[in-house]
């Protein structure tokens, strides 16, 4: 899988509420977004498949 870097500005509160997930599931922030990214792209692919 090729990667790119991506900077981006969230509210701080939203870092924190994302690095309490990334804790709780044992994963790095990157890999919590990532993870959360996935999850919504397949719930996507799924929604348009019905």
């Amino acid at each position: 899988m090729k990667t790119c870097d991506l900077k981006i500005r969230l509210p701080e509160e939203l870092k924190q509420w994302l690095a309490s997930r990334a804790e709780n599931n044992d994963r790095s922030l990157n890999g919590e977004i990532l993870s959360m990214m996935k999850a919504a792209q397949r719930a996507e692919a799924q929604k348009q498949a019905a």
